[in-house]
C-alpha cells in the first residue's frame, strides 16, 4: 500500500470513529432527556415527597439520626420497604419540637 492510500485509509478509520461518537453523544442525548422526563414525571406524581437520602439533604442529618427521630415521631410513610416523607411535614414537626423562649442571637 502506499502513502497515499494508507492516508486514505486512516481517513476513512477517523471518519468512522467521528460517526460513532456523534452516535455514542445523541444516544447519550436521549438518555439524559428521558431520565429529565421521569425525574419530572416522578416530582409530579411524588408531590412533595423524600425518600429517606432527600430528607436526609434536606434536614442535613445522617441517616442515623433520622432513624432516631422517625421513633420518637418524626412523620414518615411506608409503601413496601419504601420510607417516605414530606418536606411540610417535617418542617412542621420541627418547629413544634422548638425549645421554649425566643430565639437567642
Amino acid at each position: 500500500m502506499d502513502g497515499k492510500h494508507a492516508e486514505l485509509v486512516l481517513k476513512a478509520i477517523e471518519c468512522k470513529k467521528a460517526e460513532r461518537v456523534e452516535d455514542a453523544i445523541a444516544a447519550l442525548e436521549g438518555k439524559i432527556q428521558g431520565r429529565r422526563a421521569g425525574a419530572e414525571k416522578r416530582g409530579r406524581e411524588t408531590q412533595g415527597f423524600m425518600t429517606i437520602a432527600e430528607a436526609m439533604e434536606f434536614l442535613r442529618l445522617s441517616r442515623t439520626q433520622l432513624w432516631k427521630l422517625r421513633r420518637v415521631g418524626l412523620p414518615s410513610y411506608r409503601i413496601g420497604r419504601k420510607i417516605l416523607l414530606k418536606a411540610d411535614e417535617l418542617v412542621k414537626w420541627i418547629e413544634g419540637r422548638q425549645l421554649g423562649g425566643e430565639a437567642h442571637e
